[in-house]
């Protein structure tokens, strides 16, 4: 098919552009570029150069091919199409630089975009301290009453309930949050993602702004601060169900753990850059430590609006699919108990720190920030030995099995010793923010992507907001509880968190697959047999166990 023959090449008629001819005079007939020799020898090399020059076109077109088909294969990664485009002769190719850097371009910016999330979301736990604090530790100034044990308290939160009314405004958040979530993925599937998070990132820094104005225009109705912390809860469900969905619509199977172990700590992180800012101004004016935070997830919508690339069929990408078993149930209860946990510290835990230790409120919100970062690295653990092993249930249960002992041992030794405090807040936190973020990411785009769906990418929305809405009514109870709890003492809340863990547990007990269930028969019967009986492990793989 690539040779031309001698006599083709020299009957094919040329147009006066090819041959130099301006196409008048001389007749102006369609053969008139015949007349000479040099004139057929001038077509002849032109139609010469470029058959080759669109054969190499097509080839390398073929070749590019080719060599992402075995890319995809080696790597799973999406599969990108190659679209050969022709128009007048001219052909354009998608370039796999492009598509690396908006694979690049969708982590950074969802990882920006969930951080600055969690980083609203964080200041009302530092700012309790002022709101409710120990009063007898201040100098009474001037005029005030001396009686008054509350002098230095922000009302409402200045009375013998304040510990209940601040739990109020935590769960006014929560709740709303969890109701609104089952609704948010809903209409993820159906609106532009980059819109969706945009709309939701601007308005959760303005009722930021607007609960921290309480302190300029010195409002003291706890209707205001419920009111507010509805509203952004509400508009606070747009993030997860639009992260996840825009990440899980980019990257497939392979490697999904630690590419979203690495990508989750944007949680941590929010909350420790959260308390680092909300912390700088808490004990001068704390509302401030809201309007910061407030301007800044206002930015980052703006940031996405401009350069968010939602779907993959905007540079011709195939969605990826997965077939795991399904599970969105077991894994939805479980993450009930574990989020109630996780959220349980993320509210409570700078006023646990102040109240239990000599720190002050800024220090205190200083050194809860290593319990989110024990939950990086816990995240990133998970993630890679989900990869490793495919056993995502059994990492959970491993991660949760040592999480109730360690929230046990936190409890009595953590406030006894500085040093202690600090390396027993990072295990805690590793063990208890690892199964919540392996569910909450791996695990829903796994679900959310499965085979079953055939095809349907919006579904991962859908399944992310279901796993995540059931979640987070168990970060809602969480902190509502402590805060009555914890007025017969904190050892009771940690009572309380033991027993989540330890449901939790036995919930993702019964998500273990199959597969899971025949590798732990073949450990156990290994083991025990070789070890008592002293008979080859061989025996076993060959007679005992039956796949």
């Amino acid at each position: 098919m690539f040779f031309v023959s001698v006599p083709f090449v020299k009957l094919l008629p040329v147009s006066p552009r090819d041959t130099g001819m301006s196409g008048g005079g001389g007749g102006g007939g369609l053969y008139s570029s015949y007349t000479t020799v040099g004139h057929r020898q001038r077509r002849a090399g032109l139609l010469h150069a470029r058959f080759w020059k669109t054969l190499h076109k097509r080839f390398l077109a073929f070749h590019i091919q080719i060599r992402l088909k075995k890319f995809q294969s080696e790597y799973s990664l999406c599969s990108w199409k190659t679209h050969l485009i022709l128009s007048n002769t001219v052909s354009q190719l998608v370039d796999l630089a492009d598509v690396s850097r908006y694979r690049s371009s969708i982590l950074v910016l969802t990882f920006m975009a969930y951080t600055c999330y969690h980083l609203s979301r964080k200041s009302i736990s530092v700012v309790k301290n002022v709101l409710n604090q120990n009063c007898s530790s201040f100098t009474i100034p001037a005029g005030l009453n001396s009686s008054d044990i509350h002098w230095c308290d922000w009302a409402p939160f200045n009375g013998n309930d304040s510990t209940t009314l601040l739990g109020a405004v935590d769960s006014s958040f929560l709740f709303a949050y969890a109701i609104a979530m089952y609704f948010s993925g809903y209409v993820a599937e159906r609106v532009n993602l980059r819109y969706f998070l945009t709309f939701g990132m601007i308005m959760s820094g303005i009722f930021s702004y607007l609960f921290g104005l309480a302190y300029s225009l010195s409002i003291h109705s706890i209707w205001y601060f419920v009111i507010i912390q509805i509203l952004s809860g509400i508009v606070q469900t747009t993030g997860w169900p639009g992260v996840v969905s825009a990440v899980g619509k980019w990257f497939g199977k392979e490697k999904r753990g630690l590419i979203f172990g690495i990508w989750n700590s944007h949680t941590s992180i929010g909350n420790i850059l959260g308390s680092v800012i909300a912390g700088e101004f808490v004990e001068t004016n704390w509302g401030v430590s809201f309007i910061v935070p407030g301007a800044i997830i206002a930015f980052g919508g703006f940031i996405i609006f401009l350069f968010l690339v939602e779907n993959p069929s905007n540079v011709h990408c195939d969605l990826p699919t997965s077939g795991d078993d399904k599970g969105v149930v077991e894994f939805s209860l479980c993450l009930f108990f574990a989020k109630l946990v996780s959220y349980t510290f993320l509210y409570w835990l700078p006023l646990y720190i102040r109240s239990s230790t000599t720190l002050g409120p800024a220090l205190s919100g200083d050194l809860s920030t290593l319990f989110d970062v024990g939950g990086i690295v816990g995240g990133i653990a998970a993630g890679v030995v989900s990869d490793y092993t495919g056993m995502y249930a059994t990492t959970c249960s491993v991660m949760l099995t040592f999480a109730a002992p360690m929230l046990f041992v936190y409890e009595k030794f953590g406030t006894n010793n500085f040093s202690v405090n600090i390396i027993l807040l990072l295990i805690a936190g590793l063990l208890v923010n690892g199964p919540y973020a392996l569910i909450t990411t791996a695990v829903s785009a796994e679900l959310g992507t499965h085979h079953s769906l055939q095809g349907n990418s919006k579904a991962l929305a859908t399944v992310t907001a279901i796993i995540d809405g059931t979640g987070s009514i168990g970060a809602a109870v969480g902190p509502l509880l402590a805060g009555v709890i914890s007025s017969r003492g904190w050892e009771n809340v940690f009572y309380m968190l033991i027993i989540s863990d330890i449901i939790a547990l036995m919930v993702n007990n019964l998500q273990t697959s199959q597969s899971e269930l025949i590798w732990h028969s073949l450990i156990c019967n290994t083991y025990y047999r070789a070890y008592f009986n002293s008979i080859p492990h061989n025996y076993f793989l060959l007679n005992e166990v039956k796949f």
